[in-house]
């Protein structure tokens, strides 16, 4: 195994509760939850819900029902949507936010404010990145302005990926700018998921290869903030699955969901099947979870998207 057993793996999967979960959101669980176990590591469950706009209860309970349906333990973290609520929501470390952004701004970070809209940036912007507007700017905390952090020409980010080997990331060109707080006041995705992630003492991040910038930007961040713990980190970025070549697998596309295939009495050994295939694996019985584990090999895995066409689950829908 890639990874050296003399340290204490631990990883964590990290959905948002923003639609039902589907076969890409359990085709990563499951990377991630098997290289944990592979590994003696440990998984740990993070529901990134700071985005209060798309956030929904229905959606919190899927990822139990989820997990429930799957048998996937994780080995901390809520145990179900009112303890996650009262113990584990991303609320309760809003201090622990606000104290990295004070970090920043003390060591002049390049931070400044910025009211530009999305369509204001689209407008001048067709590729949707950030074309500078107010980057002279010096207030830092004015009410109802987002917070960018400068991204210089170039800004190369390198770090070694399990799967994809030896990468480098210019954020000029892929994430210019990025937001690190939003305009309502709350962490945005990179300040928050790194913070999370060197609070909980994550060591391994298993993502999908659309997310390259975000891991990269994070990096950034903790270079920013000399928190060598977190660069020091293992990454690895997996193939996505795809509706339709080109097409990644969405909540926004409503794609095949778990709560359908539940409601359908779909099994979720016909799940582990199809995922064990997609994982390129050998053994004739892919059933369950512990299955998947004990056929696991590396470096079967893919390194390239996956387009499993219209039937995905083979004769079971």
């Amino acid at each position: 195994m890639i990874l050296r057993n003399n340290i204490n793996i631990k990883t964590r999967i990290a959905p948002t509760p923003s639609g039902y979960l589907h076969l890409g959101n359990v085709f990563s669980f499951v990377i991630t939850w098997v290289l944990a176990k592979k590994s003696g590591g440990t998984v740990h469950l993070r529901i990134d819900d700071l985005d209060e706009a798309r956030k929904r209860n229905v959606y919190i309970e899927d990822i139990f029902l989820t997990l429930d349906w799957l048998k996937l333990q994780v080995d901390s973290g809520p145990s179900g949507a009112e303890d996650f609520e009262k113990n584990f929501s991303q609320k309760h470390r809003l201090d622990l936010y606000r104290n990295a952004l004070e970090k920043l701004k003390r060591m002049n970070s390049g931070l400044f404010s910025c009211d530009c809209s999305r369509s204001k940036i689209k407008r001048h912007s067709p590729d949707g990145q950030y074309p500078g507007f107010c980057r002279n700017t010096n207030n830092q905390d004015q009410k109802g302005f987002a917070l960018r952090i400068k991204t210089e020409n170039p800004t190369a980010i390198h770090f070694q990926d399990m799967l994809q080997g030896n990468l480098e990331i210019d954020l000029y060109q892929e994430i210019r700018d990025f937001v690190i707080r939003k305009k309502d006041g709350l962490p945005a995705y990179q300040l928050a998921s790194l913070v999370d992630d060197m609070v909980d003492d994550v060591n391994l991040i298993v993502r999908g290869k659309d997310l390259l910038s975000s891991t990269a930007a994070q990096l950034f961040l903790a270079q920013k903030l000399n928190e060598e713990k977190f660069i020091q980190n293992r990454f690895l970025h997996h193939p996505l699955i795809l509706e339709n070549p080109g097409d990644k697998m969405s909540k926004s596309h409503q794609s095949l969901s778990i709560k359908y295939l539940r409601e359908s009495n779909v099994s979720s050994s016909s799940v582990f099947e199809t995922i064990g295939k997609w994982m390129n694996l050998k053994a004739k019985k892919i059933d369950s979870i512990h299955a998947l584990l004990e056929a696991f090999e590396f470096q079967a895995l893919p390194k390239s998207a996956i387009c499993p066409g219209d039937n995905v689950l083979g004769n079971t829908l």
